[in-house]
């Protein structure tokens, strides 16, 4: 049984900078993360300037700033309009654009120089608690780094940092009821602002659709579909209770995505009919008979070549 003075589950940014800061002062400290590797999607994006501001007080600010763009300002909730980060009495007075990959790659980087020991592939399976501190249950994977770690590891402290599904808060009983969603979000969240793009896709259809232009059948399906898709939006929240999988709330948000995909495909098709094989070739050949070819065949003609 190997031991560490804090233990911390979960290898994202929280349980990455308190590891880092515990590493400065001499704690030994482990990182356990259940993955592998870190993962290729991006969970969340951008820096805010609080963040920032914590960052820069370590003297690696500039490491973050290097890897994308400032935005002087943000949206908040269902607010009509962004707020305005300039006035902010800060060093910082934007968002960094930035995904969460980098920004734990960063910060992991930061936590190894410091001294912690970072160990992914290591999965916490139960937990048990004396007087002395904790004992943790650990199921390492195979090509887990370190891979000769040990199975078993004893700490003065856990603490979760593994996300919303917590094992470390499952195991200690701490709930997480959470609160219900109120507000207009609740019945339109967000769907509002797809508005503009249904009605630009039925009125294109429609204009098409008197001209008998091949491509219409394809954008007013596309325009039918998108609309079930926003509508399916619209009622996510509400629905939210009436779908579940593996016990999770899922709500409506797979069915959106799906229906997206297929309007999306629908007006690709339509692309197709409106492209050099479609009505735009027509038109650029009658053109070409009717404007170029015959100033060409009416000009004079030098016999003497």
């Amino acid at each position: 049984m190997s031991g560490a003075d804090v233990v911390i589950a979960g290898a994202g940014p929280t349980g990455l900078l308190l590891a880092a800061e515990l590493a400065m002062r001499g704690v030994r400290v482990v990182v356990l993360e259940r993955n592998l590797a870190r993962p290729d999607f991006v969970r969340a994006f951008n820096l805010n300037a609080r963040s920032l501001e914590i960052l820069d007080r370590r003297g690696i600010v500039d490491r973050f700033l290097a890897e994308g763009p400032k935005v002087p300002f943000t949206h908040f909730a269902a607010l009509d309009a962004p707020l305005d980060l300039a006035g902010l009495d800060t060093d910082h007075p934007y968002v960094l654009g930035i995904p969460q990959t980098r920004t734990e790659a960063l910060l992991e980087a930061h936590a190894l120089e410091q001294g912690a020991d970072v160990r992914w592939g290591h999965t916490i399976t139960d937990v048990g608690q004396d007087d002395d501190g904790v004992t943790i249950q650990l199921e390492v994977a195979t090509d887990a780094s370190p891979a000769d770690a040990s199975r078993t590891l004893h700490a003065r402290w856990l603490v979760g940092c593994d996300g919303g599904r917590s094992t470390v808060r499952k195991r200690a009983g701490i709930g997480f009821p959470g609160t219900e969603v109120t507000g207009a979000s609740e019945c339109l969240n967000g769907s509002l602002v797809y508005v503009p793009a249904l009605l630009a896709m039925a009125i294109v259809g429609g204009l098409m659709a008197e001209r008998k232009h091949p491509a219409a059948p394809y954008i007013l399906w596309a325009a039918l579909i998108f609309s079930i898709s926003v509508a399916f939006r619209s009622l996510d929240l509400a629905l939210c209770d009436a779908y579940q999988f593996q016990g999770r709330k899922i709500g409506t948000h797979f069915v959106w995505h799906l229906l997206n995909g297929l309007a999306l495909f629908l007006l690709l098709r339509a692309s197709l009919e409106v492209g050099p094989s479609g009505e735009a070739r027509a038109i650029a050949v009658r053109r070409v008979e009717q404007e170029i070819l015959p100033p060409l065949r009416e000009a004079p003609r030098d016999e003497g070549r």
